[in-house]
């Protein structure tokens, strides 16, 4: 799944890479070809995953945040964590 931050910079590469086909002045076609270069390292970034069951039941107990909330509880704080930072439940996970 493509985030909207992700989609944007596509488009984004779309359009700069098509400056290419035009004829344009040497200083533009550095800052395009910067920005080209700049946003192809940023897409090459995996995407966040989501953390399992186990690793946020793991994270609960070495942290003792058990004492304070249920595992229930501490899944659905770590899951609206992870939606608030653009980190997509896969879709055996629940939202």
């Amino acid at each position: 799944m493509m985030t909207r931050e992700r989609g944007l910079l596509q488009q984004a590469l779309d359009a700069l890479e098509s400056l290419f086909t035009m004829k344009v002045d040497a200083d533009r076609a550095k800052k395009c070809g910067d920005a080209v270069v700049a946003i192809r390292a940023c897409l090459a970034q995996p995407e966040p995953e989501p953390l399992t069951d186990l690793q946020l039941s793991e994270i609960a107990v070495s942290d003792e945040f058990l004492l304070y909330c249920s595992q229930d509880e501490f899944n659905e704080i770590a899951r609206a964590i992870e939606r608030a930072h653009g980190i997509a439940a896969s879709p055996e996970q629940p939202k």
